[in-house]
């Protein structure tokens, strides 16, 4: 018997479905039952979040489970049924129809060659002893040879299921990340963003398609081009032109949960879901990409097909489709305490630079943002190759766990009157429209390190439609919306007048002292020569000034770089040991060449211990492996075997 005083003794694959009875009970309390019977557990199943007959019948085909529901209980339940509720949530509380379904059930779960006491066996049962299932499930998957499809599919999967997440947390009904890999969780993150940039506090089917369609190199953007369709002018413009409200301001504080998604939306992300529990992975862009296209029927496939586009293709190609899951970059968040100690120990040279940046990093890790506007906007000027792209992107990691957080815009891109169209995306029907590099930037990274470096660059014109971002932290894009970059923390950089500022700089400065009135009025003077915009800086929270690196910088960074490389080669079965005169040398090269900033570094660890070694190893007729010297002669360096 798989049903006692206590509950359901199934697999956890079943048992995750029918939960511990109590679901039940409510379904046979709702219908004024005394007793659950067989149609309040295929009900049940209906509303259940990943089950089968939700995602994988009802959802493909856009059909409300509310309404199935209603339509079940109208064929299945006898309107003479006494009226009560049961009082258990066990044995007890089961009909005598019910506890011949479960007795069905553990026979043909225990016969030989049976499949095991799975979900999809658990249905097959279900549509024997149900009253009418049959012919409503018949009519929903659309005809008798449909049906029998669908009933060859169960069969073949031989009532075996893998154990599916819940798409909404139970205590507070917010979408559960953990269900999706990283590139199912940018589809939800663009989703918000979009809802929330068009006014909306309710994600709908066409939302989630606008979403999917702009997201660059993604799955659906792929299909349509198969297609010969260029996706953004053709379908996310029209989109774009549909969801778009006159004068609608952007919805605050969206968060996706049961009550901010329409039924639609929940039903296509519980089929991808499930279909990725039953290829074993977490739900990826590309699963959400097919439950999306997958009913004949519906909000989107009726807006596709409208526009001549063929649904069947899409759902050809995106079948075929690899829906790999990647790998999440995330790294786990320094706590505040070490923050300064981390920044430090990642970026040499600059602890005054990083005492300057360090008490926006703490607010914000606090979690005590501003009322208005970026989170910080700071200006990083000093010479190339000091530090400013690399603080930038430690930043990045520090304050969201990854450099994918980091947004970095090279201004020198943006140099010319027309390329604003490139910068915020151009106007429909124009070249450019919905490609604007920040705009869609914020769009997919809401929450990262916005970096526009080497600002000098850009072409004036471009500097206007940055002032409300700099200022509220919001950016209007041509394609509607208003992006949201609250959240993030701004960092301009520049190398302009680095000579005169590091005389502002001296060593010997306190290095949590900012820039005194001589210094402040002359690197103002210095910074408005190329940038021409007295109002940005005037929007700038702090200016940093690197300063150009010593010598005892140079040997710490000479002294990484080499252990580095050496760590690389002992992966391949190779010791490296260079000799402390070499890395004295190599020091000296690179004070020479300090207009370089740290990127001789690299370039002079490579030429004169790299290269050398791998010749040892690679000519040579001894073993790959062994101990490999690199010393001081002469003029040069020399590897040669231990």
């Amino acid at each position: 018997m798989i049903v006692n005083d206590r509950g359901f003794d199934v697999e956890p694959g079943l048992a995750d479905v029918l939960g511990d009875g109590s679901a039940l009970v409510a379904e046979a309390a709702e219908t004024s039952c005394e007793l659950v019977e067989p149609a309040h557990f295929l009900a049940h199943l209906a509303r259940r979040d990943g089950s089968i007959l939700r995602a994988e019948v009802l959802g493909r085909r856009g059909v409300d489970p509310e309404l199935f529901r209603e339509q079940l209980y109208l064929a299945a339940l006898d309107e003479d049924r006494r009226p009560g509720m049961p009082t258990g949530v066990g044995a007890e509380a089961m009909s005598e129809a019910s506890l011949r379904v479960l007795d069905d059930f553990g026979q043909r779960a225990a016969a030989p060659g049976g499949a095991g006491a799975g979900e999809a066996l658990f249905l097959l049962v279900l549509i024997d002893h149900v009253p009418g299932a049959r012919a409503l499930l018949t009519a929903v998957v659309g005809s008798d040879e449909d049906f029998a499809q669908l009933v060859g599919d169960l069969v073949r999967r031989g009532g075996g299921s893998r154990p599916v997440l819940e798409l909404f947390d139970p205590e507070s009904g917010a979408v559960r990340s953990e269900a999706f890999d990283v590139t199912g969780r940018k589809v939800l993150t663009v989703l918000r963003e979009e809802v929330a940039a068009l006014g909306y506090r309710r994600a709908t089917a066409l939302h989630l398609l606008y979403a999917l369609v702009g997201i660059d190199s993604g799955a659906v953007q792929s299909a349509l081009q198969f297609q010969g369709v260029d996706p953004l002018r053709e379908v996310h413009s029209a989109l774009a032109l549909q969801l778009r409200r006159p004068a609608a301001k952007r919805a605050e504080h969206l968060e996706l949960e049961r009550d901010t998604l329409h039924a639609s939306v929940r039903l296509v992300l519980e089929r991808a879901v499930a279909d990725a529990a039953r290829d074993g992975v977490k739900a990826s862009e590309t699963h959400i990409a097919r439950a999306v296209v997958a009913a004949d029927r519906g909000v989107i496939a009726d807006w596709l097909t409208g526009r001549g586009l063929d649904t069947k293709r899409l759902r050809e190609y995106l079948r075929h489709a690899e829906a790999v899951e990647d790998e999440d970059p995330h790294e786990r968040l320094t706590p505040v305490g070490e923050i300064g100690d981390r920044l430090r120990d990642r970026i040499l040279g600059q602890d005054h630079a990083i005492a300057r940046v360090l008490p926006w990093v703490k607010r914000l890790r606090f979690g005590f943002p501003r009322e208005r506007g970026p989170a910080a906007v700071l200006l990083f000027l000093g010479p190339s190759g000091s530090g400013k792209t690399e603080l930038a992107k430690e930043l990045a990691r520090t304050l969201y766990g990854s450099d994918e957080h980091l947004l970095m815009l090279e201004m020198g891109q943006f140099a010319t009157k027309e390329s604003g169209n490139l910068f915020i995306g151009a106007p429909p029907g124009y070249v450019g429209y919905g490609e604007g590099k920040l705009t869609n930037g914020l769009r997919d990274k809401p929450q990262s390190v916005v970096l526009f470096d080497e600002i000098e660059k850009a072409h004036e014109d471009v500097w206007p439609a940055l002032l409300r971002f700099l200022d509220e932290g919001l950016i209007d894009d041509p394609a509607g919306p208003t992006r949201d970059g609250r959240g993030c923390v701004v960092v301009l950089t520049s190398n302009v007048g680095a000579d005169t500022l590091a005389r502002f700089t001296p060593i010997g400065r306190p290095t949590d002292d900012g820039p005194d009135d001589a210094a402040e009025a002359a690197i103002r003077a210095e910074v408005l020569k190329y940038l021409k915009r007295p109002e940005v800086y005037n929007r700038v929270d702090d200016k940093v000034v690197f300063r150009a690196f010593d010598e005892r910088t140079y040997r710490r960074l000479v002294e990484r770089q080499v252990a580095s490389e050496a760590a690389r080669f002992a992966e391949r079965g190779a010791r490296v040991d260079v000799m402390p005169d070499v890395c004295e040398w190599l020091t000296g090269r690179a004070v020479a060449a300090r207009e370089e900033g740290a990127r001789c570094v690299p370039r002079l660890t490579n030429r004169h211990v790299v290269s050398p070694v791998i010749d040892v190893l690679v000519l040579d007729d001894g073993p790959p492996a062994g101990t490999v010297v690199v010393s001081l002669r002469g003029d040069g360096t020399v590897a040669e075997r231990a």
